[in-house]
């Protein structure tokens, strides 16, 4: 972990390397997975041996990447179901 910002049950795994980062709640960091200068969204799953950040082209084709070069992952959203409701 280096100059990087964590969220509650965020779970980075041996050999992993987070830098220049924001990682929100519940994110799972496989091992060995790379991530650099990337704002991961809650519920985001990093498998391991991945790469983010480290190829910005490669990135544009499976995540949003800003004009200052950040990775943005967009995280997994749980359903809400509304049981009860009266209109």
């Amino acid at each position: 972990m280096r100059n990087s910002i964590l969220g509650r049950q965020v779970r980075v795994h041996t050999g992993a390397l987070v830098e220049d980062s924001i990682i929100l709640d519940h994110c799972d960091i496989g091992r060995r997975a790379k991530v650099r200068r990337a704002i991961l969204d809650k519920n985001v799953k990093v498998p391991p041996d991945a790469a983010i950040g480290y190829d910005l082209e490669a990135d544009r084709q499976r995540y949003h990447v800003t004009e200052s070069g950040i990775v943005v992952l967009r995280g997994e959203r749980s359903k809400v179901e509304v049981t009860g409701l009266v209109v």
